[in-house]
């Protein structure tokens, strides 16, 4: 059991810090006209923002089974971020699920990081607290890895493509990009590669407002990715919410397996 709590917790952690996901069946029959807004754009707006609340859902099928869903909510302002992720799924046979709860400060520009896993019925909390500037903090804020993947020029695939069409002051862009020219390693030293990416990106005023990913891999894993952004102007009352709410439960059932 402490073999599978050690492989989880890196799993976990490297999902939080770069995860590839998302999702939806992407396409467009719009007869608008094409501008000249390309991936990199999405990937700048979104990298560029300093206030917003996020929303987002990632599943990760095998074989075309879900084996792992996480259901995430954070909201980010210059003097603080707080992100909430709920994991759960199979791994060797056995359930398990993670709450994570992340909490950054501009006052000590730290970022501490305070996780609940269970398997089986084994439960293990684990803290951990490091320094951090607000350009680092925010990227654990929204789906870093998928938006990485889709929308930056630095992963290099052999075939890319883009299509754009706007309507007033609404946009949607959507990206497929397949074969990556970059062997990735898994945390057991196994190699694969991405082998196709598609997404769609919808923005509204200029501001990136949802978008939908979806992952292949060589080894036939599929990621399925949504996430939304709310900018000011707009409630986050429900987020709010939702993260305390999650709070508060992982810090009850933290204190219920220290006692």
């Amino acid at each position: 059991m402490g073999r599978k709590m050690k492989l989880l917790k890196v799993v976990l952690m490297t999902t939080l810090i770069l995860a590839v996901i998302s999702a939806g069946c992407i396409g467009s029959n719009s007869t608008q006209t094409t501008t000249t807004l390309t991936p990199e754009d999405i990937y700048e707006k979104i990298e560029n923002q300093t206030q917003f609340a996020g929303i987002w859902h990632i599943n990760f099928s095998v074989n075309g089974s879900i084996v792992s869903r996480m259901d995430a909510y954070s909201y980010v302002t210059p003097e603080e971020i707080k992100v909430v992720r709920h994991s759960k799924g199979r791994i060797e046979n056995e359930e398990w699920e993670s709450i994570s709860y992340i909490n950054w400060s501009s006052r000590y520009n730290v970022g501490e990081l305070n996780m609940l896993m269970r398997i089986g019925n084994t439960s293990q909390p684990f803290r951990d607290a490091q320094f951090m500037n607000f350009t680092l903090a925010k990227k654990l804020a929204y789906p870093i890895g998928e938006i990485y993947l889709a929308f930056s020029p630095n992963f290099n695939f052999t075939k890319s493509k883009h299509f754009t069409t706007c309507n007033g002051n609404s946009c949607r862009i959507r990206v497929v990009r397949e074969d990556s020219k970059i062997p990735l390693m898994d945390q057991q030293g196994g190699m694969y590669t991405i082998e196709y990416v598609e997404a769609n990106a919808t923005l509204k005023d200029d501001k990136v407002k949802e978008i939908k990913i979806y992952v292949r891999t060589s080894r036939g894993e599929e990621e399925f990715m949504e996430c939304k952004f709310l900018h000011p102007g707009e409630s986050w009352d429900d987020i709010i919410k939702k993260i305390e709410e999650e709070s508060r439960i992982f810090e009850n059932q933290t204190q219920a397996i220290l006692r």
